[in-house]
C-alpha cells in the first residue's frame, strides 16, 4: 500500500460541547488552528485529504475538499457515510480533527494488518482508538451500510465484525485529542515548549 493508495479523511462535524460549543478543528494555538496541524501530519501519508462535516466556510484556507455530514448531529459515522462517496480509493483512513500530534507514519503501521484484515484501527495500551481506522473500500463501505441501518458507533461495527487490534501502545501519545478545556490548555503548553 502506497500513500498514492489512500484517501484520508478527517472529521470536523463534531459540536464542541465540552468547549463550549467552538469548531475544534478552528481553534488555534501558536498562531495555527489545530486542523493545520492534523494535515501537517497527515499530508505524507494520504494521496488526498476530504473534510468531513466542514460546513463552516472558514475551512476553505484549508484548500480540501470539504462535504457536509450525510444526517448531522449523528455522530463521525455520518460523515463518514458523506465523504466515502467522493472518494475514489482503494483505502480510506479516518481520524479526529482534534488530534494535533498524530503519528506521521500511522497509515504505514496499520497497514500490515489492513491489508490481512481489510480494515485495521489501533490500541494505544489502554483503549482502542476506534475512530482511527484504515480500510480497504469495501470495508468503509459496509461501515456505511452499518450507520444506513442505524449504527452510530465505530466501536459496534468493529465488534460486531470482529475487527482485532493494532498494538500501539509505543506511539499512545499520537491520539490525544483536544475535548475539553484541560486538554486545550495541555495542548497550548506542550506547543508552547515545543
Amino acid at each position: 500500500m502506497n500513500a498514492e493508495d489512500v484517501t484520508g479523511i478527517v472529521f470536523c462535524g463534531g459540536s464542541g460541547r465540552r468547549l463550549g460549543g467552538v469548531e475544534k478543528p478552528l481553534i488555534e494555538v501558536a498562531g495555527r488552528p489545530l486542523l493545520a496541524w492534523v494535515l501537517e501530519r497527515l499530508g505524507k501519508q494520504v494521496a488526498t485529504v476530504v473534510l468531513s462535516g466542514a460546513d463552516d466556510p472558514a475551512y476553505a484556507r484549508f484548500g480540501r475538499e470539504m462535504v457536509p455530514d450525510r444526517a448531522p448531529g449523528e455522530g463521525p459515522l455520518s460523515g463518514l457515510a458523506t465523504a466515502v462517496e467522493v472518494t475514489t480509493t482503494d483505502w480510506i483512513f479516518t481520524c479526529p480533527g482534534d488530534t494535533p500530534y498524530l503519528a506521521e507514519n500511522l497509515v504505514e503501521l496499520l497497514a500490515p494488518d489492513a491489508e490481512r484484515a481489510g480494515v485495521a484501527v489501533p490500541h494505544d495500551g489502554n483503549r482502542r482508538q476506534n475512530l482511527f481506522l484504515l480500510m480497504r473500500r469495501d470495508r468503509a463501505e459496509s461501515l456505511v451500510r452499518f450507520f444506513e441501518q442505524g449504527g452510530r458507533a465505530a466501536h459496534r461495527w468493529l465488534d460486531q465484525n470482529g475487527i482485532g487490534v493494532t498494538d500501539l501502545s509505543v506511539i499512545a501519545g499520537s491520539f490525544f485529542n483536544v475535548n475539553t478545556p484541560d486538554d486545550l490548555e495541555a495542548w497550548r503548553q506542550r506547543a508552547m515548549d515545543s
